[in-house]
């Protein structure tokens, strides 16, 4: 089952870069404008303690959400929520950044990303009846660059690597991962 699920977002994704090909140029990266966008993809994660010990990495699904206010055709303010989830035995992990910070335009379809906020480890158990749940909070990172294909005037779709971090008391965790993103830019701004 998860090799025809990991085949039809890899069959997905090949489409979506084959029309997103097809489609760049026809559209001009217009960045002064308003911006709401989410994305999805893998990731692999890790915890390490204050001592030195440290978990194996694992591997599951990353999803980032974005909104932007533009300063100028080359840099937006941005809120950026980042999280890493993996779910076995009816354990559910989940690492997270919720962050303030920028999104530069520096060429034609590059973004990057970055910013420093909230960040949150939180274990969710299911047994016996109920859920246990225990979350640790922190300082959050998150960063990523990425290409935006623009498929129409308001609409574009690209790639993106992201890191993100989260310290907290003991110990920080972090996530590396690559994914699909779909992005809006609405209203120019005057």
């Amino acid at each position: 089952m998860r090799n025809r699920i990991g085949i039809a977002l890899a069959a997905l994704t090949l489409a979506a870069f084959t029309v997103s090909i097809a489609a760049a140029g026809q559209y001009p990266q217009d960045h002064n404008a308003w911006s709401i966008g989410f994305g999805v993809g893998g990731a692999s994660a890790g915890a390490t303690a204050d001592n030195g010990a440290s978990s194996d990495r694992e591997g599951s699904v990353m999803g980032n959400f974005r909104i932007g206010y533009p300063l100028n055709e080359m840099v937006s303010l941005a809120y950026e929520g980042n999280a890493w989830s993996k779910s076995q035995d009816g354990v559910t992990l989940t690492f997270a950044a919720n962050t303030i910070g920028v999104a530069v335009f520096p060429s034609e379809g590059l973004v990057l990303r970055g910013g420093i906020g909230f960040g949150s480890a939180t274990l969710a158990a299911t047994g016996f009846g109920g859920t246990f749940t225990t979350t640790e909070n922190g300082l959050g990172l998150h960063v990523a660059g990425g290409y935006d294909f623009r498929l129409g005037r308001t609409f574009a779709i690209g790639p993106q690597v992201d890191y993100g971090y989260t310290s907290f008391s003991g110990g920080h965790v972090d996530w590396f991962g690559a994914g699909l993103n779909f992005n809006w830019y609405f209203v120019k701004a005057q």
